[in-house]
């Protein structure tokens, strides 16, 4: 797969060849996105990035590969429809289903992909990133990508914001009050490891960066900066080893008034090994390995395994606790997911309690939602690992509750973090010399 150079925004090469004009159509299909109020519409049709089959088609084969999904007969134009919720955070059999169909309709030979989001009342950030990064496969194999944008305004405004006219840049701008902080972005790093400079860089330098400049007089107060930088990197971290050369992220902000100043959302995905996959590579005769058979062996015996609580939830389940790594008994292994808890916990003791904040995992067939009703405890217990079993004394002996840990009919073939937060006011810091109505976002 080839990394794609630094280019000129596609939107100022536009103006300065070929400029724009106005036009009042009700109805116009600007670059196959229709349209239903007065935009900038181009003069002339703006060129794609070159075909490169190598890069396009075989990405989203095994895709469906590892989803164990057959491509079906595709149309030359082949619509996709997108469910009314697009969201990983609150439908994720649907999603996948759209991501299935994308890959799907591309690997069987369809000339051109419509996105047909008419009737998408809310989409999130992760479900349109996933549809997006497959859309770019899409594109880079010569396939052309249109569609039609939400009716309702604001799932209109995500979209425009963060949805594949915004990640494709093919498309005229729409205003949106949502900002991308962090656009999706495909990380290539084919020997799977995040090196110690740039995990450095990113801890000290970039990450922070990323919420601070968008406070003007407030800036994220160190507590804040230190959750927050430590759950980026540890996520980026596990989706570099485990992915299958390559990782996804993006970060968007919406600013809001009252009690939170803005809603933010990240997503960090790869397509490869799941959760439940890696966990399994741990040598049979390790004690971590050992241990899990036994309460596996319970579970079996109790009569607890069912189409909602599965021997691969049971496994996905077990790695997210501490200590459980592929890498065996190495102590500095298998940690990176409780930090990721753990900052979602302190989120959910920070935040206001009108507007709660939400993670999901989703790898494999297994899906589980984080939303502040079961927390790591704060001491570990003698003999005990840390982590989060989803029931009342949480305990791996007992099956988690179903609301939090699904068995999904779909699979996620890599590993999907979707949060969700609104960043208070105990999250901030007041810069030096500016005062409390200075605030805004730009």
């Amino acid at each position: 797969m080839k990394a794609a150079g630094a280019r000129a925004s596609p939107h100022s090469l536009l103006r300065r060849r070929i400029g724009l004009r106005r036009t009042m159509n009700s109805d116009v299909v600007n670059h196959g996105y229709l349209m239903h109020s007065p935009v900038f519409l181009p003069v002339a049709e703006l060129a794609g990035d070159d075909p490169s089959p190598e890069a396009g088609v075989p990405y989203l084969r095994a895709f469906l590969d590892r989803a164990g999904v057959a491509p079906h007969s595709a149309l030359a134009s082949e619509r996709i429809a997108f469910p009314p919720t697009h969201s990983f955070l609150d439908a994720p059999e649907s999603a996948l289903r759209v991501a299935y169909d994308i890959a799907g309709a591309a690997v069987a030979g369809a000339g051109e992909l419509w996105f047909d989001q008419r009737n998408c009342t809310q989409v999130d950030l992760c479900a349109e990133s996933v549809a997006c990064a497959l859309a770019k496969q899409a594109k880079s194999a010569g396939i052309k990508v249109v569609g039609e944008y939400p009716a309702v305004l604001g799932a209109r405004a995500s979209v425009a914001s963060f949805g594949v006219p915004a990640v494709l840049k093919d498309f005229i701008p729409e205003p949106t009050t949502e900002s991308s902080i962090w656009p999706l972005q495909q990380q290539i790093r084919p020997d799977g490891l995040l090196d110690s400079p740039l995990r450095e860089h990113m801890q000290s330098e970039v990450i922070p960066t990323l919420l601070d400049h968008r406070f003007r007089g407030y800036a994220l107060n160190p507590e804040f900066a230190r959750y927050l930088s430590t759950f980026l990197v540890e996520a980026l971290d596990n989706a570099a080893e485990h992915g299958a050369g390559d990782w996804w992220s993006a970060a968007t902000l919406r600013a809001q008034e009252g009690e939170t100043r803005g809603r933010c959302q990240i997503v960090i995905f790869n397509f490869g090994e799941t959760i439940h996959q890696t966990f399994l590579q741990l040598p049979a005769n390790s004690a971590r390995r050992e241990e899990y058979e036994g309460i596996l062996r319970h579970h079996q015996q109790s009569g607890f395994f069912d189409d909602t609580w599965t021997e691969e939830n049971f496994w996905t389940l077990g790695a997210l606790q501490s200590g459980a790594s592929r890498w065996g008994e190495v102590p500095s292994r298998g940690m990176g997911t409780v930090a990721i808890i753990r900052f979602f916990d302190y989120l959910a003791s920070t935040s206001c309690a009108a507007t709660p904040p939400r993670m999901r995992v989703v790898s494999g067939r297994t899906t589980i939602l984080f939303d502040g009703r079961y927390r790591l405890p704060e001491q570990r217990e003698l003999g005990r690992q840390i982590g989060v079993a989803f029931n009342p004394p949480n305990n791996l002996m007992w099956p988690a509750n179903p609301s939090a840990v699904q068995a999904l009919q779909r699979h996620f073939p890599g590993t999907l973090i979707s949060i969700q937060f609104n960043i208070a006011p105990d999250h901030l810091q007041q810069l030096p010399g500016s005062s409390d109505e200075s605030y805004e976002t730009p």
